[in-house]
C-alpha cells in the first residue's frame, strides 16, 4: 500500500477532526480586517469565484478577460482559464479589447505591478488560491479578491469571493456547506503565521536535500510571502513528465510547471522531515533508474 500525500494539509482524518469543530467566531473578522468594506461571498471552489465575478461585471461572450502572471509563464491552469471560458474569452495581453484583468498570484508569489494595473480603469480580479498567506501594500485592493481554502487548511473544499460591491448574482452554496467552511477556517486562522513558520522550515530543508541532486529552487520570496508549494528546477536532462508520473505512482501528488524546467511538490505545514525525507528518495530512486 502507498502513501498519499497532497499539495493540501487535507487528509482523510481532516473529516472527523472537522466534525468536531464550534461554531464560527474568528472568519468574518479576519477578512474584514484583512478587506475593510467587502463583501465576503463563500464558495464552494475557489475557481467558481472567477466565473461569479465575471457573471456581475456582466461581461459577454465576445469580451475578453487578460490573465497575467506572477512569473508571466505562459502556462495557465485549466481551471482558471475554464472558469473563464464558461463567460467569455481570455489573452495574456492587456488590449483595447481587454474587459476585466485576472491576475493569479502564482505559488506563494505576489504580482509587483498591482498599482499599475489599478489605474487601467477596468475592473481587476486577484486570485490569491496559492497565496493565502502571502501578502504586499499594492495587492489585495481590486474590485474582486479569491481565496481558496484547501491551499493552506485542512479542508476537502471551499474558497471566498471578497467584492468590492455587492454581488447581484450569488454562489450556489448550501447552508450547511458555507457554515463548515466557516468553522475550519475559523479554527485555524488564527495559526496561519504558525504554519507559514513552518512551511518555510520545509522550504529550507528541502532546498538542501535537493541540492544534492544540482536543483535549485524556481522562486526567490519576500519575507511577506509565504510558498504554498516546493516548486524546484532539476537538471535539463531530467524528463519532467516521466518524474511526475513516478512520483504520483509513489503517492506524491505534484506536476511540472509547464512551460519551464521546474517541478513541484507538496510543502504544508503538516510535513515532517520523515515525509520530507522520502519525497527526496523516490525522486532519487526517479534519478537512478536514467529515464
Amino acid at each position: 500500500m502507498k502513501p498519499s500525500y497532497r499539495i493540501s494539509p487535507f487528509s482523510t482524518a481532516s473529516i472527523s477532526l472537522n466534525s468536531t469543530l464550534p461554531s464560527p467566531t474568528e472568519d468574518a473578522g479576519f477578512f474584514n480586517n484583512r478587506h475593510p468594506n467587502y463583501h465576503q461571498n463563500y464558495l464552494l471552489k475557489a475557481r467558481n469565484g472567477i466565473t461569479l465575478a465575471l457573471k456581475n461585471l456582466n461581461l459577454s461572450e465576445n469580451d475578453f478577460v487578460t490573465i497575467l502572471t506572477t512569473t508571466g509563464n505562459m502556462y495557465v491552469s485549466g481551471c482558471v482559464t475554464k472558469a473563464i471560458e464558461s463567460v467569455c474569452k481570455w489573452n495574456r495581453e492587456v488590449t483595447e479589447n481587454t474587459k476585466a484583468v485576472l491576475v493569479v498570484h502564482e505559488f506563494g508569489t505576489v504580482f509587483n505591478q498591482m498599482d499599475k494595473l489599478y489605474q487601467l480603469g477596468i475592473p481587476v480580479i486577484e486570485d490569491f488560491a496559492h497565496s493565502f498567506n502571502s501578502t504586499a501594500k499594492s495587492a489585495g485592493k481590486s474590485d474582486f479578491v479569491i481565496y481558496s481554502f484547501p491551499k493552506y487548511f485542512p479542508i476537502q473544499y471551499g474558497g471566498i469571493l471578497l467584492s468590492r460591491n455587492a454581488l447581484t448574482i450569488h454562489s450556489a452554496i448550501s447552508a450547511p456547506q458555507e457554515d463548515y467552511i466557516k468553522r475550519v477556517v475559523s479554527e485555524h486562522i488564527g495559526f496561519i503565521d504558525q504554519y507559514a513558520k513552518k512551511r518555510w522550515e520545509n522550504y529550507y530543508y528541502l532546498i538542501n536535500k535537493f541540492s544534492n541532486y544540482n536543483c535549485s529552487p524556481r522562486f526567490t520570496f519576500s519575507e511577506t510571502e509565504t510558498p504554498s508549494v516546493f516548486m524546484f528546477c532539476p537538471p535539463a536532462d531530467v524528463n519532467l513528465v516521466a518524474l511526475k508520473a513516478y512520483m504520483q505512482s509513489n503517492g506524491i501528488e505534484c506536476s511540472v510547471f509547464y512551460g519551464e524546467q521546474s517541478f513541484f511538490i507538496p510543502l504544508h505545514d503538516k510535513l515532517h522531515k520523515t515525509d520530507l525525507d522520502y519525497f527526496v528518495f523516490v525522486y532519487g530512486e526517479f534519478i537512478k533508474r536514467g529515464e
